[in-house]
């Protein structure tokens, strides 16, 4: 299976990561299939899908849960959009075991890439309080990868992930914004639109020592 997971987006300037996952597909103009089923404002969603698209080839098909058959058999990319995790979570539920088997590359933002691992930190619980979030959570996610994950790692608040992360019997990823993680069956590839910006690993077996990973290496997926 096919995964890029994206920690959220900052610059809008930049379609960086959006022209490389559309690489994977070798395809002149390929067909994404874009689940909005994270947010409550599907044309806002798309609408905002579209901007980060701006400039590329590409064409886009919404999901549609009668036709996911015919979508899926002729989409290339499988493209879900952020929002709240455990919202997508539960409707698309009857359809997870044909994305999984459909062989596509599953491209996911935020609660998009949240929903495939065993858990994800969540924001739907937060609020602001002088210029601090608090009360972010851990949502279940369908656990097609066997790790956790933490999207928008940039955020100071997030730092409570370093603990919650001890918590769960597997490695866990905190992916900041703008940047994305590849995962390829057992090998796993970092991609940067803002250099500055990391994706970090807890490893299970170091005692959930966090390291950070680094493009251009290619890394064995391990659980």
């Amino acid at each position: 299976m096919k995964f890029y997971l994206i920690g959220g987006k900052t610059n809008k300037e930049s379609n960086y990561l959006e022209k490389v996952f559309l690489s994977k597909t070798f395809k002149e103009i390929p067909v994404i299939l874009y689940f909005g089923n994270a947010s409550y404002d599907l044309e806002d969603s798309i609408a905002r899908f579209k901007e980060q698209m701006n400039g590329l080839n590409y064409k886009l098909v919404v999901y549609k849960e009668e036709q996911i058959d015919i979508l899926l058999e002729e989409c290339d990319i499988c493209y879900f959009g952020g929002g709240i995790t455990q919202k997508i979570v539960a409707e698309l539920a009857n359809i997870k075991d044909k994305l999984i088997n459909s062989n596509k590359l599953l491209v996911g933002s935020s609660a998009g890439a949240n929903m495939w691992f065993k858990a994800g930190m969540g924001d739907y619980y937060s609020f602001v309080d002088n210029f601090h979030t608090y009360n972010y959570k851990m949502v279940k996610g369908y656990g097609i990868i066997n790790a956790t994950m933490c999207p928008h790692y940039q955020n100071e608040d997030l730092i409570i992930y370093n603990d919650i992360v001890k918590k769960y019997d597997c490695n866990g990823f905190a992916i900041e914004n703008d940047t994305a993680l590849f995962i390829n069956g057992n090998e796993m590839q970092v991609y940067k639109a803002d250099k500055k910006r990391s994706i970090y690993k807890f490893e299970k077996k170091n005692d959930y020592k966090m390291i950070s990973l680094y493009e251009g290496i290619i890394y064995k997926m391990e659980c």
